[in-house]
């Protein structure tokens, strides 16, 4: 094919023999047809190079939301082919929503990673934490009112019985009929390596109804207790508390648990039909009717997608319809939560490439940010892609969480490389959503 395209170009490209010569010329009209024709022949090579590049990828469909199922040495040609020659419709598949770093007033809780944030009655709720590896910075609850003129992280005065410091647990908050909240927490890890000093205690923090001041809670629940584990994950629908998976004492968890906060009790649930993992996202649905676990690191960074069933207790895994929107690049330790009241599961940033030096190192992250669509009644979602501004820094190991008006908060996180990682002190805002064909 390429010997053919290069053919091809000689015979278009090779100058007309001329009809006569000039007088003094001691060339022949025959050695003018015998000019080196490399220059054809590459340009003839490249033509067909080209051309082989668009028939592979017009016949196998190789497009930029397909690049991790093509032949490596295909799909980075066939991409850039396919963007230029078929661009994708820009209100298909991307989104806008507007991206603000809040202005801290006063001081800002120290630069961390490994913690979470929870959202209560328009503020934000933030605990737990590393600023060096593996080392807890202390037990204090910050708050961050969301409807204040001037964003201000403020420290909830709380007495009780307050939980030792931590890293990587889980916390949810279960609002109360009075218009108060009670946070909850759950595991962590106080030590240094991965096997030692995991924890599966349960707090609850009564916060009072203007959220500035609670009291602590150490809990004794009943049933069947989830074994200590860190990494794990915890999301609320109505008083009833869910836990998944995380790394345990003797390796990655794929169990799923369930807190009845009114009783105290706790239940085992299915364990999810696949590897187990830390640092995953876990989704509560709108309705409440289901649960959702995406990716996670269970070995290598993951990009499945699965489905709980509350009402039948069946686990179901979901695909991505590539036609419809972006695929879902393999990913850990993002942050997450479940946009209000669209429903849009929403993934942003996260480790897409883990350190060789572990916890300890920094490895490759991401800035974008997806909704996943999961609203459909079968087993495919679609995601709708867009990216944070140039000035948020590519991160993981971080939290997120949403407001019922529509925003979802950050705080924090892990950025850097292994050989300058660093930890963040500042505080986003994502809102004003515009979602194609929402």
């Amino acid at each position: 094919f390429f010997f053919a395209m290069a053919d091809a170009a000689c015979l278009l490209l090779e100058p007309e023999p001329r009809s006569e010569m000039s007088s003094g010329s001691q060339h022949s009209l025959g050695s003018q047809c015998l000019k080196p024709r490399w220059p054809y022949l590459v340009s003839g090579f490249v033509a067909g190079l080209v051309m082989a590049v668009v028939w592979l990828m017009t016949t196998t469909a190789v497009s930029p939301t397909t690049d991790l199922r093509a032949p490596l040495p295909l799909r980075l040609p066939a991409a850039l082919l396919r963007t230029i020659l078929w661009p994708r419709p820009q209100d298909s598949k991307a989104f806008s929503c507007k991206t603000t770093r809040l202005r801290i007033k006063g001081s800002v809780p120290a630069a961390r990673s490994s913690h979470s944030i929870s959202v209560a009655g328009g503020a934000a709720y933030l605990l737990g934490g590393e600023h060096v590896a593996r080392t807890p910075i202390d037990s204090t609850l910050y708050r961050l009112d969301l409807a204040a003129p001037r964003a201000a992280w403020a420290v909830v005065e709380c007495g009780g019985d307050v939980p030792p410091p931590r890293v990587a647990h889980s916390q949810a908050v279960v609002p109360q009929a009075d218009g108060a909240a009670h946070l909850y927490i759950f595991g962590g890890r106080v030590g240094i390596s991965m096997d030692e000093k995991p924890l599966n205690d349960l707090h609850r923090a009564v916060l009072s109804p203007d959220g500035r001041a609670g009291t602590w809670e150490a809990l004794q629940a009943k049933g069947r207790v989830p074994s200590p584990r860190s990494f794990h994950v915890m999301a609320a629908i109505g008083d009833q508390l869910y836990v998944f998976g995380g790394c345990g004492a003797t390796g990655r968890l794929s169990e799923l648990h369930r807190l009845d906060t009114p009783t105290l009790t706790w239940t085992q649930l299915p364990s999810l039909p696949a590897a187990g993992r830390g640092g995953a996202g876990f989704f509560a649905s709108r309705d409440g009717k289901s649960l959702f676990v995406i990716a996670g690191f269970a070995g290598e960074e993951m990009a499945d997608l699965h489905r709980f069933s509350v009402e039948d207790g069946k686990w179901t895994e979901l695909h991505v319809d590539l036609d419809r929107g972006d695929f879902l690049r393999p990913r850990s330790v993002y942050a997450h939560a479940t946009l209000q009241p669209s429903g849009h599961l929403v993934i942003i940033g996260g480790e897409v490439n883990p350190s060789d030096k572990g916890h300890e190192g920094a490895g490759g992250f991401a800035r974008d940010v997806l909704l996943v669509d999961a609203s459909g009644d079968g087993d495919a979602v679609v995601i709708h892609s867009s990216k944070m501004p140039k000035a948020f820094e590519p991160r993981g190991w971080y939290s997120a969480a949403a407001t019922q008006d529509g925003r979802v908060v950050l705080f924090g996180g892990l950025a850097g490389d292994d050989e300058a990682p660093h930890r963040l002190d500042d505080t986003w805002v994502l809102s004003d959503f515009v979602i194609p064909n929402a």
